[in-house]
């Protein structure tokens, strides 16, 4: 069993289900369910090997990114969850900011969900998160003490913080 983190709401000892793809609105305007057509297209016709956004949860390989995640708006007062994922769970590691910069307007969404499915780094960043199928085991809450020596270290190896990272 491989360790990874989750950000949500959550009951011990439940599985974590993917319910992303449930939650996408039939509108064709909407930013989120545009991007994640966007990404699901180029998933399923250049790298169908890769798991799908929209069956699979969201982890993070560090408390550190999970952290940074949890401290964004949307996600503020959410828990950071300890879970575990059979190793050989066929999971996948993208860079975030490809999806988020993409979603933005600051980069095409096809340029974004390349970058994205072909794991690079954007422009050097490397803010990564793991699609990974079900089923996933919760293992507990993260204890705030594991968490405090991380907050507001949004930053990678250059310094620059999530949001100061632009195209070059």
């Amino acid at each position: 069993m491989t360790t990874y983190f989750h950000v949500a709401e959550l009951l011990e000892g439940d599985v974590l289900r993917a319910r992303f793809g449930q939650s996408l609105r039939p509108i064709a305007e909407d930013p989120l369910t545009n991007r994640e057509r966007v990404f699901e297209a180029i998933r399923s016709a250049e790298y169908p090997h890769h798991p799908s956004r929209l069956t699979s949860s969201f982890l993070f390989g560090s408390l550190a990114d999970a952290v940074a995640y949890s401290e964004l708006a949307e996600f503020s007062g959410k828990q950071i969850y300890r879970v575990e994922a059979p190793d050989d769970a066929g999971t996948f590691r993208g860079d975030l900011m490809w999806a988020v910069r993409g979603q933005q307007g600051h980069i095409a969404l096809e340029e974004a969900a390349r970058g994205y499915w072909s794991g690079r780094p954007f422009y050097g960043f490397g803010w990564y998160e793991v699609l990974c199928p079900p089923p996933i085991r919760i293992i507990g809450v993260v204890p705030e003490e594991d968490i405090s020596p991380h907050r507001g270290q949004v930053e990678d190896d250059t310094g620059q913080g999530i949001g100061d990272v632009e195209p070059r």
